[in-house]
């Protein structure tokens, strides 16, 4: 099962590799600068390193919720887990009502693209497991 990063890509900054959020955040994937340093010394404007950077992110983010409620998110703890990572710590319910509406329209925008034929992105309930990323042989 894929995380569903052509969803990220496209939620975060409309697919654009050149991209430069309000905070600083680069790549397609809206990644703090901090952040892409500890995991590239490469441009954030290259397309398979931002990629590579984000699976990276993103499955150490999944695999310790998974361990932490004996269960995978589903797409809105997965999408809350990207954007803010800290707050998930208290439980989705507990973040701010700006969060979790983005969660809300990214898990529809997930929803969207894997009905459009683009893929199967998410599917509708847990984004992945760790069993399933661990197989695949892609983990960090």
């Amino acid at each position: 099962m894929e995380l569903p990063l052509r969803s990220l890509a496209e939620f975060e900054s409309g697919g654009n590799d050149h991209a430069v959020g309000t905070h600083g955040e680069v790549s397609r994937y809206q990644i703090l600068p901090a952040l892409w340093r500890q995991h590239s010394f490469g441009s954030p404007t290259d397309p398979v390193e931002a990629r590579h950077v984000a699976i990276v992110i993103w499955r150490a983010r999944l695999l310790a919720f998974h361990r932490m409620n004996f269960r995978p998110p589903t797409n809105q703890e997965a999408y809350a887990l990207w954007n803010a990572p800290g707050a998930m710590g208290r439980g989705y319910f507990w973040l701010s009502p700006v969060v979790r509406e983005r969660c809300e329209r990214f898990n529809h925008l997930c929803r969207r693209g894997a009905a459009s034929g683009h893929g199967r992105l998410v599917p509708a309930g847990p984004v992945t497991a760790p069993a399933t990323l661990w197989a695949s042989g892609a983990h960090p």
